[in-house]
């Protein structure tokens, strides 16, 4: 029995792509490296000098919700924000701005976050003494300034003035 030159031929390569596929090693993900960067690396790139007190870290309330996380040392600013995502593809989703760069100079900070759906933030400004009393007390103190929402998406940027007041501090830690 004779077979066709073509069969011989498929019958040859589909063997030789079982031989192979039953050698190879189990699949494994792998990311790009700028992939693992993005995702992985929360280093702020921090530069400045500050006077503003290490006490005034904390979280900042941004409203809806929404906050700001601020860690201030003499050297280094770096914090993120976070809120819930309002568009068709992320809506009630948590997301979470890290800060990609910051700077300080004395009394004043600015921040500009890592972007997230199109969506990135940045802010210039101080943090100055508020009307409470103790920082057991909401708005002991307050973070002012311009706060910037840029969306790639719709290439628009929304600018606002805020006065945040900082969240209780609980003084068992």
């Amino acid at each position: 029995m004779q077979f066709p030159r073509c069969s011989l031929l498929a019958l040859l390569v589909l063997a030789l792509s079982f031989v192979w596929g039953q050698s190879k090693s189990v699949p494994v993900l792998h990311r790009r490296v700028s992939q693992i960067n993005d995702e992985f690396d929360y280093a702020t790139r921090s530069v400045g000098r500050t006077a503003l007190p290490s006490e005034a870290s904390g979280e900042y309330a941004l409203g809806g919700g929404a906050t700001i996380e601020i860690d201030l040392q003499p050297d280094r600013l770096s914090g993120f924000i976070t809120r819930q995502g309002d568009r068709e593809s992320d809506e009630g989703t948590p997301l979470t701005f890290f800060f990609a760069t910051s700077r300080l100079s004395s009394q004043q900070l600015a921040f500009t976050t890592r972007q997230v759906h199109g969506v990135w933030w940045a802010f210039q400004g101080t943090i100055a003494r508020g009307s409470a009393r103790t920082r057991e007390r909401q708005g002991y103190y307050l973070l002012q300034g311009q706060l910037v929402m840029h969306d790639a998406a719709s290439q628009t940027e929304q600018a606002r003035m805020v006065s945040l007041p900082l969240a209780r501090q609980n003084p068992n830690g």
